[in-house]
């Protein structure tokens, strides 16, 4: 995982060449990555990221997202859907939201990513996914109004309901409150043009 190799790029989005995920991410290279929020009606979807991840375990994140690697396409980011959480969509399925800068930058990991982000609008989601444990150890979800708000400083915490499942495989429901404390640290502009984004989308559908 750590050699893979993935596009760099200049922070124009301008293409500089390759190097593997370490380097991209101990240098700081701007990346290509590809999320998907899922929504079903009003609720989105989070996962929460395996204990055993290496970077921020544990945490609440974008429903299903990964890397690009050199040679994919954005098209090829939907195996990233299948591979975290199981659902099986098309590319087509999909609605686009743009490339969007999302900047991560701590101790440990400098994360400067060009974010292709896409929204699935979906039926039985939670029926429908099956976990990959190594990567996600469960899938909660929260009104998008709720979501909004604390993305936009309206609330601190919001409320979390769905299924985790632990090292011996078994499956409980959970409800829990949580804050931005609870989640990847995004950067706060990505979460502030996700969020309108979507506000707009569920305006239309």
């Amino acid at each position: 995982m750590e050699t893979e190799l993935l596009r760099i790029f200049d922070d124009h989005h301008r293409p500089i060449g390759t190097a593997t995920r370490k380097e991209v991410h101990r240098k700081g290279y701007w990346h290509e990555t590809f999320h998907c929020w899922v929504l079903e009606g009003d609720m989105i979807y989070f996962q929460i990221r395996s204990e055993d991840k290496k970077d921020y375990p544990g945490l609440l994140d974008i429903t299903a997202a990964g890397h690009l690697s050199a040679n994919e396409r954005v098209e090829d980011g939907v195996r990233e859907i299948s591979e975290e959480i199981g659902l099986e969509l098309t590319f087509s399925e999909l609605i686009p939201l743009g490339v969007i800068k999302n900047e991560i930058k701590l101790d440990t990991i400098t994360d400067l990513e060009f974010s292709h982000v896409f929204v699935y609008q979906g039926q039985n989601v939670s029926g429908s996914c099956s976990l990959k444990p190594d990567e996600v150890s469960g899938l909660v979800k929260a009104t998008f109004e709720s979501f909004y708000e604390l993305v936009h400083e309206g609330v601190d915490v919001i409320h979390v309901e769905g299924t985790v499942t632990d090292h011996l495989g078994v499956e409980r429901f959970i409800q829990q409150q949580i804050g931005l404390q609870d989640l990847v640290p995004h950067d706060s502009n990505y979460l502030l043009e996700v969020t309108e984004h979507i506000n707009e989308i569920l305006r239309i559908i």
